[in-house]
């Protein structure tokens, strides 16, 4: 079929990368951003969202989880994945300090309030519930009636990366684009008491991670400016990041934002001499350089922006 369109190689292996990688989802595919399901001849579907505050929808609708502790049990065994979450990691988040004589009794009343709210109906009298008991944790079953976007991110995660090893960096970045447009801020960032768990921050770790990786997979594909809002808002939620930051210099000195370039570096300088009392890494110095090269700072400027004796930074990517 290539062939006969007249495609070019490179063309034909991009052809071939969108066939191959769209055979491998699951099908029906469920988006997370719009709850309709295929042909399952139910339209009763159950969304749940950590890719920002903690929330829930049925059908496209929001779904009044109650209150915050009861919102936090969701959270935990929905970031747990297929291994759940245990009785004993559910009254820890809860009472961190001293757990009450009736904290499991409190947990088990919040996964029955939860059932009832996220149960899906199969028919005139059944139900399907979606929170389960294994015998030793609670697990969210996601599937085709309950999608998880923490989820959909990884398996977009995985299909760009896939993507971005056969050298098809357009259909990469596409991937990734479509996997960070999932989130809307950090993680369960309206559960305070979530915020240091190991899960949520690995989870954070990983969406800052495939900004990075976002970013050298455009930069390969000669595409510089497309990563430019995802790599702003990283920054913006993580101003030590000397990783990001870097490739938000190095994207904005590619399109033409050499100012910006220059504020980005500047701002990054004094926010680390300020917090943690170093200096920039060679990793932003040489993405600075490009930013030199390209546009030739005043004397006096250039010569205050000049790295005197630079050690080792241990908090450089």
């Amino acid at each position: 079929m290539a062939l006969a369109m007249g495609l070019r190689e490179q063309e034909r292996a991009q052809l071939a990368a969108a066939w191959r990688y769209d055979g491998r989802r699951q099908r029906p595919h469920a988006s997370v951003g719009n709850t309709s399901v295929g042909n399952t001849g139910a339209a009763d579907t159950v969304t749940v969202r950590v890719l920002g505050p903690m929330t829930a929808e049925r059908s496209g609708c929001p779904v009044d989880l109650g209150p915050v502790r009861r919102k936090a049990v969701l959270a935990l065994i929905a970031l747990c994945g297929d291994a759940g979450a245990r009785m004993s990691g559910l009254t820890d988040l809860l009472w961190p300090d001293h757990s009450p004589a009736s904290a499991t009794d409190i947990v088990q009343a919040h996964v029955s309030r939860l059932r009832g709210l996220l149960a899906v109906e199969q028919g005139s009298s059944k139900s399907q519930q979606l929170i389960v008991w294994t015998g030793v944790s609670y697990r969210l079953q996601s599937g085709p009636r309950c999608l998880l976007d923490s989820t959909e991110f990884l398996r977009l995660a995985r299909a760009g990366d896939e993507a971005a090893a056969d050298g098809v960096v357009t259909l990469a970045c596409e991937f990734y684009e479509r996997a960070l447009e999932l989130w809307c801020g950090s993680a369960v960032a309206d559960l305070d008491c979530l915020q240091e768990h190991p899960l949520v921050v690995d989870l954070n770790r990983q969406r800052s991670d495939l900004v990075v990786r976002y970013a050298d997979t455009a930069s390969m594909a000669g595409d510089h400016g497309r990563p430019l809002s995802q790599l702003r808002d990283a920054c913006r939620n993580e101003p030590l990041s000397e990783v990001l930051h870097a490739r938000l210099i190095t994207a904005l000195s590619s399109t033409g934002g050499r100012s910006e370039a220059v504020r980005v570096f500047e701002q990054l300088r004094h926010r680390l001499d300020q917090h943690l009392g170093i200096r920039p890494s060679d990793l932003v110095w040489r993405a600075y350089g490009l930013v030199t090269d390209a546009a030739p700072v005043s004397a006096g400027s250039a010569a205050s922006l000049v790295p005197a004796k630079k050690g080792v930074n241990k908090w450089s990517g």
